[in-house]
């Protein structure tokens, strides 16, 4: 695995013998300019996400790892006036939406690079991460992406994946949702109840959900009845929700 990525006229680099090095890769590699606007990708790349080339080059890096680049590996670093090129490259675990929203964890290798005409470019490798690794992944996802009851899942006090109808009824996008703690979406007097009573439902020590208020994006309250049980999700202990808004019941 190589650990910098340096690539000489990307635009042009699918008509040359580097597209068919890039190609040859086992892992998904997307490269951006400086505004995070994607302008190429390897043909793994296109396969993994799902999208057509021109689909793929309609988009942003922001859409495919929707919680953004560490703030500390941002796209430009303003102390320095310019991109930080060959100085620092991260490598850590991070979500990845496909083109149909299916959201799951891989290894991200990122390196701020200069290709031949001393433009800036972001190249964003996706490593060990092919479909057929997610299929249990696929199957939650797939029964609650039409449930007319609110699912989600928490994984490390992050949600990893929120159907259509949670995010409608707490006003937050998937997306936005990556980046906030689960706990914060309740009403300060209701967080300690509900951090026992999911806790109590996980030990078998409980056995019906909980009422609590909830706090929605606009900082409207509404009443929800939850239930959570435990799952493996991208092979690791993760906590399935069930949410369901009460508020016309109260």
């Amino acid at each position: 695995m190589p650990k910098s990525i340096v690539i000489n006229n990307p635009i042009s680099a699918r008509k040359d013998s580097l597209a068919m090095l890039l190609n040859s890769f086992s892992d998904a590699l997307v490269w951006a300019d400086t505004e995070g606007k994607i302008i190429g990708c390897n043909g793994v790349a296109l396969r993994m996400l799902g999208y057509s080339q021109k689909g793929m080059l309609e988009k942003s890096l922001t859409d495919i790892i929707p919680a953004g680049l560490p703030k500390e590996f941002s796209l430009f670093d303003a102390a320095l006036g310019r991109h930080p090129c060959g100085v620092r490259t991260m490598n850590e675990k991070c979500p990845v939406k496909t083109r149909k929203g299916r959201i799951f964890m891989a290894e991200v290798m990122v390196t701020h690079f200069q290709d031949s005409d001393r433009n800036h470019r972001t190249a964003v490798l996706i490593m060990n991460s092919t479909p057929n690794k997610w299929k249990l992944n696929d199957v939650y996802e797939a029964k609650a992406h039409n449930s007319p009851v609110g699912t989600y899942i928490v994984q490390g006090r992050r949600f990893r994946f929120a159907n259509p109808r949670f995010q409608q009824d707490i006003g937050f996008t998937e997306g936005e949702l990556l980046d906030i703690d689960p706990i914060s979406r309740v009403h300060p007097e209701d967080k300690e109840m509900v951090r026992k009573s999911a806790i109590d439902i996980l030990k078998g020590k409980r056995s019906s959900g909980y009422e609590f208020r909830g706090i929605t994006k606009d900082g409207e309250i509404r009443w929800f009845y939850e239930t959570v049980t435990s799952i493996t999700y991208n092979g690791h202990l993760a906590t399935l929700g069930s949410s369901k808004d009460i508020t016309e019941q109260k």
